[in-house]
């Protein structure tokens, strides 16, 4: 009989937080692809929807981030970028799918992706707040794009904290069961 080594999966829906983290991941996803995948994307693959989605935006918040992402100045925001394409893209793919599934071997994935994530948004908040482009902002500009980049750093922070307090549990309680496998060996052997 095969015994296996991951615990019990709980149920999504008795995982509250975690069916947060899933939705958020999927919005995340989306917003990466349909909206920010947009600086990248040929013009002639993008539907005029999303488009409008875009110029909307920008003409609520003046972003000079999205607005500029492909200028020198802004190399910082366009590396930035590629990295959500590369490394946050397939981090929501997997990391929905390892949450709902309850799998927790994809912690280290979900670490790497919320550290990436909220230093990124934070260096986002930063320019517009404290940069010479927040003279270029007014303050309904300014709350649009609070109101868009604000979430996208707190909730990968949340879960930077929690992912590591979860990962970091795991690696203590097995250090224990290790130790008391250890001691139980010990003793046999006398």
């Amino acid at each position: 009989m095969k015994v296996s080594s991951r615990p019990i999966q709980r149920p999504l829906l008795q995982r509250p937080l975690d069916l947060f983290y899933v939705v958020f991941l999927s919005f995340h996803l989306l917003a990466s692809l349909l909206v920010d995948g947009q600086t990248f994307y040929p013009s002639s693959w993008i539907p005029s929807a999303l488009v409008k989605v875009k110029a909307d935006y920008l003409r609520d918040s003046n972003d000079p981030l999205i607005a500029n992402a492909l200028a020198p100045q802004y190399v910082w925001f366009w590396t930035a970028m590629v990295l959500e394409f590369v490394v946050q893209v397939p981090s929501f793919a997997l990391g929905a799918w390892a949450l709902a599934r309850d799998d927790r071997r994809f912690y280290p994935l979900l670490i790497a992706y919320s550290s990436c994530a909220s230093v990124t948004t934070l260096q986002c908040l930063l320019t517009v707040l404290l940069g010479p482009e927040r003279k270029t902002l007014s303050a309904d500009n300014l709350r649009t794009i609070l109101g868009s980049y604000v979430p996208f750093f707190l909730i990968p922070t949340l879960m930077l904290v929690d992912f590591t307090w979860r990962a970091t549990s795991i690696i203590m309680r097995a250090e224990r069961n290790a130790a008391v496998v250890e001691k139980a060996n010990a003793i046999k052997s006398r």
